[in-house]
């Protein structure tokens, strides 16, 4: 059996703690993995790796994405609150999760709509069709008027 020899090259990259307080600042600022990395010096496979095994760097990044989320709701919560519609939707939709056209609750009715599209025409008609044009209103009035 042969020894498996010891492993050279460079030793794993980490981050240092000024450079965990950097990845918090930047990914409160809405940088993405890959701008941080760059700005750390560093490949983004690199960043992801070290994200991965390192917790304190992984917390580092979601604390910078928190405070920016905090940062972006609060505003909107507060227009929800005064009364505002879009806000209001935009909060229900995205953050709770409601969507439009789920299951009603009780006794609701939902309206019935059925739509209904003619077929196809044969070629002679879509010609007759294309070689008519777009008639005036009146000209259509009196026409129905006619028939």
């Amino acid at each position: 059996m042969t020894d498996v020899p010891a492993r050279t090259g460079r030793p794993p990259r980490v981050l240092t703690d000024e450079e965990r307080e950097r990845l918090a600042a930047m990914s409160a600022r809405g940088l993405r993995r890959k701008d941080c990395a760059v700005l750390l010096g560093m490949d983004p496979s690199t960043l992801r790796r070290i994200l991965g095994e390192d917790e304190r760097a992984a917390r580092a990044f979601d604390y910078g994405r928190a405070l920016l989320l905090e940062e972006i709701l609060s505003p909107l919560i507060a227009k929800a609150k005064a009364g505002e519609i879009v806000p209001s939707l935009f909060l229900l939709k995205s953050v709770y999760g409601f969507r439009e056209g789920s299951e009603l609750e009780g006794d609701e009715q939902r309206p019935f709509v059925q739509i209904v599209l003619p077929g196809a025409l044969s070629e002679e008609e879509y010609l007759r069709t294309v070689t008519v044009g777009v008639r005036a209103p009146a000209e259509l009035a009196e026409r129905a008027d006619n028939e």
